[in-house]
């Protein structure tokens, strides 16, 4: 887990801010440069009629904003470690911890995930997608615990229980299919305990449901969401959005894969019945994550962050139950073994890449302070484009090539102080 984070610190401290970071530098209810906390609420609550209504992802962009940039470096390195570890913590649950399992969860993460930059990397894509992962992971924990233990209890402690209701209700207006998602496999969780464990499920478990789904229908109350983020309800766009859905999802279909084979092992050998069910829970909120995008507008790779995350899951808690397995263990550990060996020359590439577009842009970035010492205040700057995915600067608009006027040009020559900025193709 040290290396880990230590290897996304370093990551993220070759990424510079980029595309959608440069607006957040700007509060949405004034256009003054953000230099206070308390400038966040009116902001956002401009925000919510202008953009959409994931407010709290974008309270943490603005709020790092007005610090340093190695603060946001840390603290997100922090929070893909903690990911691996809720991860790690889930595949395990109840049975010995395995440390190479983390090497295993990470690879597959890297090499799995659409635009892992964007999701990980980018400071305004990491606040939507890898924090709010984060935060259902959390939320999922306390259901994660009532279905296998002897219990119906979700938690014990008048603090504890007040505090996980707010965890609920953030986890529900976090994003919306990761949310959609985590409460779908809350209430699965809480079905299961009921019907298969038959246990007696508590009515603060309701409740907490219950807050997350006010958190939920917290996103839609924003007057520009469903303006900007609802599709057309119309059968063709429907149909159009599934196929698109489906094909995002073939892009990590492998580990779909592996699981219907671990799956199918561990039924014919009659693992824990739990943890099947538990790894089929995880299995449903990954395909919810990805086709409740049918009802999206669009379909950007990055939204099915999540929906990794969650397959990643239900195949963690598949291959632990092999390796609980005399049989399969052998077989459970040659799998983690490939995945780690296959990961390794995307990880040098990517790794490269990343290095590559961080000197790019800083070269660009000394050009801007150059320029502006002599007084010129409309300038020409080479585009960056990335090369694989685990750049964020793949498949993102580092700068519009066809007017200085249209965003992100804008946006960076006002944070930067200029008057205009105009792309030009970068040298070979």
């Amino acid at each position: 887990m040290g290396c880990i984070f230590l290897l996304m610190l370093l990551l993220n401290m070759h990424t510079l801010y980029l595309a959608d970071d440069y607006t957040y530098f700007f509060s949405f209810a004034d256009g003054k440069p953000m230099e206070s906390v308390l400038q966040i609420i009116p902001s956002m609550q401009a925000h919510a009629g202008i953009s959409n209504g994931r407010l709290i992802a974008h309270s943490f962009v603005q709020f790092f904003a007005i610090l340093p940039r190695w603060v946001f470096d840390i603290v997100n390195a922090g929070m893909f470690t903690a990911q691996i570890a809720l991860l790690c913590y889930i595949s395990g649950y109840g049975v010995k911890r395995n440390a190479f399992f983390s090497a295993v969860v990470f690879s597959a993460i890297w090499m799995y995930q659409p635009l892992f930059g964007q999701v990980n990397l980018w400071q305004d894509g990491s606040c939507n997608y890898l924090w709010g992962i984060v935060v259902c992971l959390l939320f999922l924990l306390p259901f994660i615990r009532m279905f296998c233990a002897e219990s119906g209890e979700l938690l014990s402690g008048g603090w504890k229980k007040a505090g996980f209701l707010l965890l609920a209700f953030a986890a529900g207006a976090y994003y919306e299919n990761t949310s959609a998602a985590a409460i779908f496999i809350a209430m699965l969780l809480t079905a299961m305990t009921a019907f298969f464990r038959k246990r007696n499920v508590s009515g603060y478990v309701f409740v907490a449901v219950l807050c997350a789904c006010m958190g939920y229908i917290s996103i839609y109350m924003a007057p520009a969401q469903l303006e900007n983020k609802a599709a057309e309800m119309s059968f063709y766009v429907l149909f159009q959005n599934l196929i698109r859905a489906v094909e995002v999802y073939e892009e990590f279909g492998i580990l779909l894969l592996a699981y219907a084979v671990m799956l199918i092992l561990n039924i014919s050998q009659r693992t824990d019945l739990k943890r099947n069910l538990l790894s089929l829970a995880f299995l449903a909120g990954s395909l919810a994550a990805n086709f409740i995008m049918v009802f999206a507008s669009y379909y950007k790779e990055r939204t099915a962050a999540s929906a990794v995350i969650f397959l990643v899951a239900a195949d963690g808690i598949a291959l632990y139950s092999l390796l609980e397995n005399l049989r399969y263990r052998t077989a459970g550990v040659c799998i983690m073994a490939v995945t780690l060996i296959v990961c390794i020359p995307d990880f040098l590439v990517g790794v490269a890449d990343i290095r590559d577009n961080y000197v790019r842009m800083k070269n660009n970035e000394a050009y801007i302070y150059a320029c502006k010492d002599q007084g010129k205040l409309d300038i020409e700057l080479e585009n960056v484009v990335g090369s694989t995915e685990q750049s964020p600067v793949f498949e993102i608009k580092y700068l519009d090539t066809k007017s200085p006027d249209e965003w992100p040009n804008n946006d960076m020559a006002r944070y930067y102080g200029l008057n205009s900025i105009t792309a030009i193709q970068p040298k070979e």
